[in-house]
């Protein structure tokens, strides 16, 4: 079940993953495989009239809470981020900013402090990820040496190890009450820094964590933007399988990356890009209008299925929310310039000036061309829509009082919001009789209910 990656797809290994591998196949050798399907229910499908697909957007039950703490990655173009970045980033209105600590380093005093010096800048919480090595017990003692700069800052912490693919019930015993004498409040997490798959083949010890983690992104095995569309659903599956394995415990997803960090299974090193390709972990939709709806598409669904916290990309550089102080290594094909602002910021600036609204449960006729999120704040219903095709989208929303108010950004404001995304008259809101969402644009929709 790929869904354990987020893929919506199965297959099978030709062995076990328990055998070693790789696994030897001889000449002549015979394999036997068998898959029963059952298939039941009808599918739900998009409403048709005479020939024509129409597109409909489904507002159903509350749900009783409100969107998750949405975050992002320390960069990883950047040591240090200029003050205008860090402005932008504060003015995103982002819940935390992660960094990753190895516990073992030389430079963890400088590295901490430079932490101190940009959560302030950027007036946010710390989700502090520690790598442990060998000795975890001294290596904490002597972060907390180091720690006093910081500690008002933590919100978040995450215990893993440099070795293995999740965190160990040792760690656990060992830090944890440790961590409560120290810092009181902040909550302490565990699970893996890889896939959902790791977590569902090695559970972790639940018993003195606050909140298991994972990471997420949607190229583990297809890369085209109908397959990436297609992962977002599965997003939703992992949280509810996480929420059986773990009851009671509160879920972080963290990162959410258009592209692998790095392989988890790898037997060998990395192989460095060649001149005049991009690194593996970048992807050039980074920066597009497609990866801005992704992106809220996947906040939708795990929204929906009762997240906590998601912490996306990270602040700056090409795998960032903003491009930062410097163009990109590969301007060519990473089309952006210094100070560029990518479609996806708009996201979470956006879904900023509504985080306490009531969530909706919502559903798309047709996934795979539209899909978005809907919030109650008031007597005002709050719609986000996305649209992942190359044409113009008329969307019937049942119920929806006219007439409502659009907002959006599309490829006919697009190059300009990057430049300037404080400019007025930019993104302006209109009133609208209908609801029609330009090609691979994200759309907000207001209207009474």
């Amino acid at each position: 079940d790929q869904r354990n990656w987020t893929d919506a797809s199965y297959k099978t290994y030709c062995t076990p993953l328990g055998i070693p591998f790789p696994v030897v196949i001889e000449a002549g050798d015979r394999i036997h495989q068998k898959i029963d399907l059952d298939i039941t229910g009808t599918e739900p499908g998009s409403i048709i009239r005479d020939g024509v697909h129409e597109l409909v957007f489904t507002i159903d039950e509350d749900l009783g809470f409100s969107l998750p703490g949405l975050g992002t990655g320390t960069s990883s173009s950047y040591n240090r981020l200029d003050r205008e970045t860090c402005d932008l980033i504060r003015k995103s209105g982002l819940d935390h900013i992660r960094w990753d600590i190895d516990m073992t380093a030389e430079d963890l005093p400088d590295k901490l402090q430079a932490v101190r010096q940009d959560i302030t800048r950027m007036d946010t919480a710390a989700c502090l990820a520690l790598f442990f090595g060998d000795d975890p017990v001294d290596e904490f003692e002597r972060f907390m040496q180091e720690a006093s700069v910081l500690k008002d800052r933590i919100k978040y912490m995450i215990l893993f190890t440099k070795a293995g693919k999740t965190t160990p019930t040792s760690l656990i015993n060992e830090l944890s009450g440790r961590i409560r004498e120290n810092l009181p409040g902040i909550r302490i997490g565990g699970g893996t820094n890889a896939y959902f798959a790791e977590l569902n083949r090695e559970r972790v010890d639940q018993k003195d964590l606050d909140f298991i983690v994972y990471s997420v992104n949607p190229q583990v095995h297809a890369f085209d933007h109908a397959s990436l569309t297609e992962t977002l659903e599965a997003q939703f599956y992992t949280v509810k399988s996480a929420r059986l394995f773990f009851p009671g415990k509160e879920i972080m997803i963290s990162p959410v990356t258009l592209k692998p960090r790095f392989n988890p299974n790898a037997t060998g090193s990395e192989l460095p890009s060649r001149p005049g390709e991009l690194p593996p972990q970048v992807d050039v939709r980074q920066m597009s209008l497609f990866g801005a709806c992704w992106t809220l598409a996947s906040i939708k669904y795990l929204s929906e299925a009762g997240i906590n916290w998601i912490s996306y990309y990270e602040t700056a550089g090409w795998r960032g929310l903003v491009q930062g102080p410097d163009d990109p290594p590969e301007s060519r094909i990473f089309k952006t310039g210094q100070g560029d602002v990518f479609p996806v910021y708009l996201v979470f600036r956006w879904l900023s000036e509504i985080r306490e609204a009531t969530l909706i449960r919502t559903f798309s006729s047709n996934p795979l061309i539209f899909d978005g999120l809907a919030v109650r704040h008031d007597s005002a219903i709050h719609v986000f829509l996305a649209n992942f095709s190359l044409r113009d989208q008329k969307i019937d929303i049942p119920g929806s009082k006219s007439p409502c108010h659009q907002r959006i950004l599309s490829i006919k404001n697009v190059r300009e919001f990057m430049k300037d995304p404080e400019g007025k008259n930019i993104i302006t809101r209109s009133e609208v009789a209908d609801v029609r969402l330009p090609p691979c644009s994200i759309n907000w929709i207001s209207f009474q209910s």
